[in-house]
């Protein structure tokens, strides 16, 4: 006797999902009319001018970022998932500056220069490391739309200290809020849509957090960059404006400009207790050499009241391997185990070693990143914006075998990884009174506290997405 044919459940609307269908966003964004997308460019354009939503690739340079047309959406279970991703590996990458003091190879994996060295040491001294706080943000590839989508999350890099772009996720958000959400509720008044978690609140949180913790009675925060050039992302005087219509004390200060009075760090007549500051350790290092003086910089650190602290320096891209190794492996609860295990690439430092290839099999590590050269990727270990990538599918063999030469010949500066997926979106564009959807490559950027989460979302019409590189960004909108 034959079956009867199964009978297929009808689809669970989006609401019921613990993810937003890729095709239910598409129909949304085609169902706007030509017309509408020209007055929602022309209002986005006009809402991240206002919002001072710009870039200065040169101090006399000064670049609009694109703000996309279509959202990312996130449902709160993947918020919530990214969010604790985030937090296993913040929490790990804690440990690595104490293991690496015990374990010399864990040393060479990340490396130092013996100025940054001289900073730890006078930070920490006897090893002995006090309260650390972090903002940092975990760069990664996710397909967000599809029903499997925790299996397509692969963390690329992990950076603790000096993050960019905050501001700009910040103000592409609010503006997806006000103007994209209610355009596509217009065209289904069931969905809602709320401004996923204030970026800016978290960073303002995580300063005031520390503060408490060092039992201080107040919280003057300055938010520390390079004034000497305008080169790069605009943000901290916005963000500090920001916070002072909060009613909260915030400026932007040099590093250079900062001083010790009696005790206490001041910018000008202005006592200053707990900075957040953009500039990398080898930042600032770069200023000492050119003759600055950086005594209450380092006071600060050595005081800990710095966000992020030193231990963020050792976000090394090589601290993927680390992350990954038996030798950290017992420093690891299940979980971070697991889920390392799932989201991160392969990744080897660059040395000669031998070692496990993706499949677990004992190779060469130099003959294995010469023979699988359109699975790699080579990056150095701890620049940042894109910069030295070489993907290995764009790469002539030859290229790529000098590149790999080069990095044999400075051992530890650079890193050999897994080529993961650039997840593809279709993004609406809008040319005359014509809308096409044109592909965009995207990468997520997440940033997590015990507070809650936030979401750089990126797009570049190349695979290397960033904003240093003419890359866009999208502003996320989370379902209720």
């Amino acid at each position: 006797m034959s079956r009867a044919p199964a009978r297929s459940e009808p689809p669970s609307p989006p609401s019921q999902l613990d993810y937003f269908p890729r095709e239910r966003l598409q129909e949304l964004l085609e169902g706007l009319p030509p017309a509408e997308y020209a007055s929602l460019a022309k209002s986005v354009e006009k809402a991240g001018s206002d919002r001072s939503v710009v870039f200065y690739p040169s101090d006399t340079q000064r670049r609009l970022i694109q703000i996309a047309l279509r959202p990312w959406i996130l449902t709160p279970t993947q918020r919530e998932y990214f969010r604790q991703v985030y937090l296993h590996i913040e929490d790990a990458c804690r440990k690595l500056y104490p293991l690496s003091l015990e374990d010399p190879e864990v040393k060479r994996l990340l490396p130092l220069s013996e100025a940054e060295r001289d900073w730890f040491d006078r930070s920490f001294p006897h090893g002995r490391v006090p309260l650390q706080t972090l903002f940092g943000r975990l760069d990664a590839t996710v397909d967000a739309g599809r029903p499997d989508w925790r299996d397509t999350l692969r963390v690329i890099e992990v950076n603790l200290s000096g993050i960019g772009a905050t501001y700009y996720s910040f103000a592409a958000g609010q503006i997806a809020r006000e103007l994209l959400a209610p355009a596509f509720q217009r065209l289904d008044p069931t969905l809602s849509f709320e401004y996923a978690d204030d970026v800016l609140s978290l960073v303002l949180h995580q300063v005031l957090d520390h503060a408490r913790a060092l039992g201080l009675a107040r919280a003057n925060i300055g938010l520390v960059q390079d004034e000497s050039t305008l080169a790069g992302p605009y943000e901290f005087p916005t963000i500090a404006e920001h916070y002072r219509r909060q009613g909260y004390h915030a400026q932007v200060v040099d590093p250079r400009a900062l001083v010790v009075r009696n005790g206490e760090l001041f910018a000008g007549d202005t006592p200053l207790d707990v900075l957040y500051r953009d500039p990398t350790l080898e930042n600032l290092l770069e200023m000492e050499r050119k003759g600055d003086d950086l005594t209450a910089m380092r006071f600060a650190f050595e005081k800990n009241r710095v966000v992020s602290g030193l231990v963020g320096e050792l976000d090394h891209k090589g601290a993927l391997e680390v992350l990954t190794s038996e030798r950290m492996a017992r420093h690891l609860t299940d979980e971070q185990r697991e889920t390392f295990r799932r989201h991160l690439p392969w990744t080897r430092v660059v040395r000669p070693t031998r070692t496990k290839d993706p499949d677990g099999r004992d190779v060469d590590l130099a003959t294995y990143t010469r023979s699988h050269r359109e699975r790699l990727v080579l990056k150095p270990n701890r620049d940042y914006g894109g910069a030295g990538v070489t993907l290995g599918r764009e790469t002539a063999a030859p290229e790529w075998e000098q590149r790999l030469e080069e990095a044999l010949h400075r051992p530890f500066e650079t890193v050999v990884q897994e080529a993961v997926e650039v997840y593809v979106e279709r993004y609406p564009v809008l040319a005359g009174d014509r809308v096409s959807f044109e592909p965009f490559f995207n990468i997520a950027g997440f940033s997590g506290t015990r507070r809650g989460m936030a979401t750089l979302a990126r797009m570049a019409r190349g695979r290397i997405v960033n904003i240093t590189r003419d890359g866009g960004v999208a502003g996320v909108l989370a379902t209720r």
